[in-house]
């Protein structure tokens, strides 16, 4: 009897030993809450900081999009005038003459760059905007040759006018003939062929 009523204080003793624990336990596990509820401020200080930061990159990639785009935008306006002359339908003469109103285009010989036939007589006439002048620049030429250019031959002429005292020019044979500068707004060219030898003929190109 006396046993059991000393294992009786001890079980109690137990007991009281296991509540202290039991509220040791509590008391960490409240501890725990509380720095476990600083961290999680700490944690949400750092993820605001990280946002922040994320927001200060976002600034920054905006930004460097925004010079990747404007540097593609430069290029693009340095490209443009490349783009503009590759896109760009460059009007062409070339039959046996004809009238010409354009800032710029091209005039080939008949059937060029096949040999041109015998016994033509071609003139066009070239009118740029008006204020402008005609440049006139060769490409290809080659024409039948002779000592004064009476065989086969190209004549370019300062105006509409085939007047002598227009004439810039009369070429022939196989030299490539200067560029040229009209004094208005219109050229005219005059290309004749005889009955017997051909060639390849000319390629030129104008612009205002």
């Amino acid at each position: 009897g006396q046993k059991g009523d000393n294992g009786i204080p001890g079980v109690n003793g137990t007991k009281g030993d296991m509540g202290q624990k039991g509220d040791q336990g509590t008391a960490g596990v409240n501890g725990t809450k509380g720095d476990m509820g600083q961290k999680g401020d700490h944690g949400t200080a750092g993820m605001n900081g990280t946002k922040g930061d994320m927001g200060q990159k976002g600034d920054h990639g905006t930004a460097g999009m925004n010079g990747t785009k404007g540097d593609m935008g430069q290029k693009g306006d340095n490209g443009i005038p490349v783009d503009r002359n590759i896109g760009y339908f460059l009007p062409s003469l070339t039959g046996c003459g004809g009238t010409f109103m354009a800032p710029l285009g091209n005039v080939t010989s008949p059937l060029y760059p096949r040999s041109y036939a015998d016994g033509r007589h071609c003139e066009w006439t070239i009118t740029v905007p008006l204020g402008n002048i005609v440049r006139v620049k060769f490409h290809d030429f080659e024409l039948e040759n002779c000592g004064d250019c009476g065989c086969d031959y190209l004549a370019i002429y300062n105006g509409a006018s085939t007047d002598a005292t227009r004439l810039l020019g009369k070429y022939c044979g196989t030299a490539m003939p200067p560029d040229f500068r009209s004094t208005g707004s219109q050229i005219r060219l005059v290309f004749r062929t005889d009955g017997s030898v051909t060639r390849k003929g000319f390629r030129l190109s104008f612009s205002s």
